[in-house]
């Protein structure tokens, strides 16, 4: 999460890859990777990776991976 917080988005899609790779039970894995493809304009794998975060039903981070899932919607104008 270290490069998610300093913001190095492309490094912290390649760790939270393999992580929710590993972990394919964790949204806040999913989540995180959404909104660091988001970040990187990257929408389609954004949307791929926060629609696998909303199925996991998590009351912690669901509504969070929902608006994001809306926010990567709208980027691809859908």
């Amino acid at each position: 999460m270290t490069a998610y917080s300093g913001g190095n988005f492309k490094m912290a899609s390649r760790l939270l890859e393999q992580r929710a790779a590993r972990r394919p039970e964790s949204e806040v894995d999913w989540l995180y990777l959404g909104v660091s493809r988001l970040m990187l304009a990257d929408y389609s794998d954004a949307v791929e990776a926060l629609i696998h975060a909303r199925a996991i039903p998590d009351p912690k981070y669901n509504l969070h991976s929902a608006w994001y899932l809306a926010q990567g919607y709208l980027l691809l104008d859908q």
